[in-house]
């Protein structure tokens, strides 16, 4: 972050101060409302330039600050030690608290019904809700029962933006755009009481992803579809006998097992909002009705027997796979690194999972936040970044996120205050937004 000190010739001209004098009077107004808290937290970050310079330290302290945002040290402690520390580190891959809550993971309930095409959510061609037995417990699934033909796409969705790289810049090589890879596994059980031969066919998996292609600010009038991971076959020899559910991937070997997006969607220069251009083409995955589609297709002209799906999971291949692997490895990196700091005693909370925009980043950073919760360490403080439209896929982000990561408080990025101006009806914009998006 660049120190822009020159910016401070705007206090000296009139207009700014009457400004400030009205944004100030108006404060005192509501505060004759309200409670007053006992403290206003007074935040700033400070680049790792400058990480051990103590003047600069000194002078946000002259100027009140009591709140830094910056990476906790053994070197930086004794210049942080005045300040409330919001710990943001996340330089090296082994800092196991941001590393974590900045991977990416979704779990998708195949029973739930999602009515709308334009709407993120499981969404079915054919079949219907059946319980089935899973180690004498009912589990609730999408079944083929009733179905008396193939269908495309019996299950597919949930249509949703998934991000096309980290956001791990400190130690991320930008041009290396490849290393984000999901992958999908289906959780299933074949019933078989007509003793289908196991070389008959009866599923098929794959991945698609739906877009918009923008052309002269134009977009088109209907999506395009790319195929992200090319379909497999499941046949009745693939499934356990006696009907358990398993879990079921794209490939029997490991390594060929995830799916990446294509070369001209990994650019993230471009702006948040779209994805790369080709000369005067873009193509935006955030519409409704776009984004990745996890399918099933029923391939199966008789009832002989019938297709569970429990759930359908998706996760990243640097992160939450060794979650998925080794679950109690992972609990041990995070609490181990939490506890390295529990002498500080000025850490409020840890910064992670930075300016989320895919809802497959949501669990993993509830999922950190309750693992430092439950050892008593500092919560999970993340920066949210929402769109000025609120909505990803016609789905609200905030919302979302709230719901899923269930956060202690919020910290967005409206922007009311700049560094050369103050907007004082992004105020009134951003309690308009709360309101009517939490209620």
């Amino acid at each position: 972050m660049k120190h822009k000190t020159h910016h401070l010739y705007y206090l000296f001209y009139p207009r700014c101060w009457i400004v400030i004098a009205v944004l100030i009077l108006t404060a005192t107004a509501l505060a004759q409302e309200q409670t007053p808290p006992k403290e206003f937290v007074l935040d700033a970050s400070v680049s790792y330039d400058g990480l051990f310079v103590d003047p600069i330290y000194n002078s946000f302290i002259d100027c009140g600050f009591n709140t830094m945002t910056q990476r906790a040290t053994n070197n930086s402690k004794p210049l942080l030690e005045d300040f409330n520390l919001h710990a943001i580190n996340m330089k090296d891959s082994i800092d196991w608290i941001y590393y974590y809550s900045s991977a990416y993971y979704s779990k998708w309930e195949a029973e739930e019904d999602q009515p709308r095409w334009d709407r993120v959510g499981v969404k079915h061609s054919s079949g219907k809700v059946a319980y089935r037995n899973d180690d004498n417990d009912p589990v609730l699934c999408w079944s083929t029962k009733g179905v008396t033909g193939p269908v495309d796409t019996l299950v597919y969705g949930p249509t949703y933006h998934q991000e096309k790289f980290y956001r791990r810049w400190l130690y991320d090589n930008y041009n290396i755009f490849d290393r984000l890879k999901y992958t999908p596994r289906f959780r299933m059980s074949l019933s078989n009481p007509y003793s289908v031969p196991d070389t008959q066919a009866v599923c098929r998996l794959y991945v698609i992803m739906k877009y918009r292609r923008i052309v002269d600010n134009e977009p088109d009038s209907s999506d395009s579809t790319i195929v992200l991971k090319e379909p497999i076959t499941l046949k009745v020899s693939d499934f356990p006998s006696n009907g358990d559910f398993d879990y079921f991937y794209l490939s029997d070997i490991p390594s060929q097992r995830p799916y990446k997006y294509p070369s001209w969607l990994w650019d993230p220069i471009t702006d948040k909002l779209i994805m790369p251009g080709v000369e005067n083409i873009y193509r935006d995955d955030r519409w409704g009705g776009t984004g990745v589609q996890l399918c099933i297709d029923w391939l199966r002209t008789d009832t002989l027997c019938t297709l569970y799906i429990d759930n359908i999971e998706v996760y990243d291949n640097e992160g939450w796979n060794e979650y998925i692997d080794f679950p109690q490895q992972v609990v041990d990196r995070i609490v181990t690194y939490a506890q390295y700091y529990s002498n500080w005693n000025n850490i409020k909370y840890w910064m992670g999972g930075h300016e989320p925009e895919t809802i497959d980043a949501y669990t993993p950073i509830k999922t950190v936040d309750s693992l430092l919760r439950d050892i008593g360490a500092p919560p999970l403080l993340v920066h949210v970044y929402p769109y000025w439209n609120i909505e990803i896929n016609k789905d609200s982000q905030l919302v979302r996120y709230y719901k899923t990561a269930k956060p202690d408080k919020f910290e967005t990025d409206f922007y009311p205050i700049e560094l050369n101006f103050i907007r004082s009806y992004s105020f009134e914009s951003l309690k308009r937004r709360f309101y009517y998006e939490m209620k």
